[in-house]
């Protein structure tokens, strides 16, 4: 999982495996966010948490890019995974599917975008309400 922000942030941050250390100028202004791209639904839950805490704490705006998930959302992972993410979402982050990842050089659109829709069904179904899409 990576930190980004985008071009003109007042904002210094590093992600460290154990937690996150933002140092700040100046808060964040309206329409600047902390981005968690590529959070994936099988990593440390624990690890999202304290991190979804930290910048609810420190009153920084975020938002979340899922990973796609093609299988196992049955298990117990997944469960979990989800509950971090709709707190998050209780919390004010805005949730976006990350784009999948494409394999094939020659992607037809359609397929793409029927994964898209997939992804997205399958999320509401863990009551997460993606609001867009995060292309890294």
């Amino acid at each position: 999982m990576t930190f980004k922000f985008a071009a003109g942030f007042a904002v210094f941050c590093l992600l460290m495996a154990h937690g996150i250390t933002v140092f700040a100028e100046q808060k964040l202004g309206t329409n600047e966010y902390v981005v968690l791209e590529e959070v994936y639904a099988f990593s440390s839950p624990e690890k999202l948490l304290q991190k979804v805490d930290t910048l609810v704490q420190d009153e920084f705006p975020f938002v979340m890019g899922v990973m796609p998930v093609y299988q196992h959302t049955d298990y117990p992972a997944m469960t979990e995974f989800t509950e971090v993410v709709r707190y998050a979402q209780s919390k004010g982050a805005r949730i976006l599917l990350h784009f999948p990842i494409v394999q094939k050089e020659n992607a037809e659109p359609q397929e793409i975008i029927a994964i898209l829709k997939k992804q997205q069904s399958m999320y509401e179904e863990f009551g997460i309400y993606p609001r867009g899409i995060l292309m890294g």
